[in-house]
């Protein structure tokens, strides 16, 4: 598992001045559904997002040939 940094992910659009963000990563075994991790760090992201005035519009995992969009999921 890697480490996610909700700082590092939004850097650049706090940088440039940015309204809104769609964040996305792939899971390599292919399964699409987000684990317990992976809806923590949405959560983490989300509140950075409040805080910096950057509305999280997104998260979208990858993974053969398949997604998982949680503003579809109704996860965000």
């Amino acid at each position: 598992m890697a480490s996610v940094f909700p700082q590092e992910i939004l850097k650049r659009a706090f940088l440039c001045n940015a309204a809104a963000v769609i964040v996305c990563h792939n899971h390599p075994s292919g399964a699409v559904e987000p684990s317990s991790e992976d809806k923590d760090v949405t959560k983490a992201i989300k509140r950075a997002c409040e805080a910096l005035d950057i509305s999280l519009l997104d998260d979208i995992i990858l993974g053969e040939g398949r997604y998982y969009s949680f503003a579809d999921g109704k996860n965000l």
